[in-house]
């Protein structure tokens, strides 16, 4: 049984921030997120801490991609900061722990989502009822546009899932396709994708090491000339490679790379000759 207690530890956050996060909508993924960028700040009495995707994923119990999702959408919502560059900065497994978050504390900042629209009394004319289908408040009562346990068969559900289906699947693809570095063969590309019948957590992990993988060098150089055709990388599994960042990428030109690795080894060497003068 669950006995949580102050002095074990708590979370200190201003009433004014609580209250105006009460009258934010938030998705449920993001809102996780945020809480646990809380936890990680506030709750150790600090504003900003560096978390990485992998301690996000600890915390949450959410997926990489959906983390990486629900970040993007609180930076849009200037709810939270995010400060580092993430490219220049994942390990070998692929975990950005160098980016510093924080909470956005200027609320008036925020950019809230959206509120759910409500129908107003007056309709269009091909959705008006008789006076006896006005409710008391003067609301229009609106004609069933889907169906019902009276009206549907079997034929209509299977007839409506699969092409709800296809239409996901088709917005799928060309999430994919737009993400693609290599617009080549299309339409097997469409083959091979639905073949592979993605789902959305699926779909995540391939956007976010394509993301990666056009960071790479193998996909940079000579123009991207061995960046594989999408059907190929998607009969290969691509989203399952693994594509090591150069840290001096976007940061330094391939002749400061040159001259930094230069540095780099003649350093270890003077290391090497203090190390050996001290041992004689």
């Amino acid at each position: 049984m669950a006995n949580p207690q102050l002095f074990d530890g708590y979370t200190k956050i201003a009433n004014s921030i609580m209250d105006a996060l009460t009258k934010t909508r938030i998705s449920g993924e993001a809102r996780q997120v945020l809480d646990a960028i809380l936890r990680k700040t506030y709750g150790w009495n600090k504003t900003t801490d560096k978390i990485s995707l992998s301690q996000f994923v600890d915390m949450t119990g959410i997926t990489k991609g959906h983390v990486c999702r629900s970040i993007k959408k609180l930076v849009e919502m200037n709810i939270i900061t995010k400060e580092g560059n993430a490219l220049s900065l994942f390990t070998k497994n692929g975990n950005d722990d160098g980016i510093t978050y924080g909470l956005q504390k200027d609320f008036e900042k925020w950019k809230t989502l959206p509120k759910k629209v409500t129908l107003p009394n007056m309709v269009t004319r091909r959705y008006q009822k008789r006076s006896c289908d006005v409710t008391k408040k003067g609301h229009v009562t609106l004609p069933i546009l889907g169906t019902t346990k009276d009206t549907v068969t079997k034929d209509t559900t299977k007839d409506t899932n699969t092409k709800e289906r296809a239409f996901a699947q088709k917005i799928q693809f060309e999430s994919f396709w737009w993400a693609y570095p290599k617009k080549k063969s299309k339409g097997q590309a469409r083959k091979t994708f639905l073949k592979i019948n993605p789902d959305e957590q699926l779909l995540a992990i391939m956007l976010a090491t394509i993301k990666q993988a056009k960071k790479s060098k193998d996909w940079q150089k000579e123009g991207g000339k061995y960046i594989p055709y999408p059907s190929t990388w998607l009969n290969a599994e691509g989203w399952k490679d693994e594509y090591l960042i150069n840290p001096l990428d976007g940061v330094l030109s391939e002749h400061g790379q040159a001259t930094a690795h230069m540095l780099q080894t003649w350093g270890k060497k003077e290391e090497a000759k203090e190390r050996d003068a001290k041992q004689g």
